[in-house]
């Protein structure tokens, strides 16, 4: 059994990072159906990524079809979930409307966070005290924990990131 007892909700940055190092899908279909939420305006925010967006999307509307990942959204009739989101999309500068919904959504539901945005959590930390937010690194030792990955996958998989992630940043300060 996981180590995260509550359903995982998963911002863009991590899966981002997944898709860097191509083990998205593989990620997301590690726990049982319905313990990993994406949602609704995440997926909105992946859709208009350029690198791999589009690939991104194929990934997750499949497991969404599939019933091994769950598409979330705000609920309009709970007062809660649409106070909470408002309250870190309209007052704190900064947070996308991803991240908004997915702390909103495990404000109100229970659930964890996975997110590196350090905004966001912070935020959330101070907003919403009682919200757990792991990381990319977090979910990939849970992975570990439960025999889905070997120290040695997780090895490559950081180092793939971390190689993308400097390829990124070398390509955005040529371009400045």
């Amino acid at each position: 059994m996981s180590p995260f007892k509550k359903p995982l909700i998963i911002d863009n940055d991590c899966i981002s990072n997944f898709q860097l190092a191509h083990v998205l899908e593989k990620v997301l279909k590690f726990w049982p159906s319905g313990n990993i939420k994406i949602p609704q305006r995440v997926l909105c925010e992946a859709r208009a990524w350029s690198q791999h967006g589009v690939e991104v999307c194929e990934i997750i509307e499949r497991l969404i079809a599939s019933g091994e990942v769950e598409l979330m959204t705000i609920d309009d009739n709970s007062e809660e979930e649409t106070s909470a989101y408002l309250e870190l999309r309209l007052k704190q500068p900064g947070l996308g409307a991803g991240e908004s919904e997915s702390i909103a959504i495990a404000k109100c539901r229970n659930y964890i966070v996975a997110s590196d945005d350090g905004v966001a959590t912070t935020k959330s930390k101070q907003l919403f005290p009682d919200v757990i937010i792991v990381t990319t690194a977090d979910v990939l030792k849970m992975a570990q924990k439960d025999g889905f990955l070997k120290y040695t996958e997780i090895d490559l998989i950081w180092d793939t990131i971390k190689s993308e992630r400097a390829k990124q940043l070398a390509t955005l300060t040529k371009t400045k």
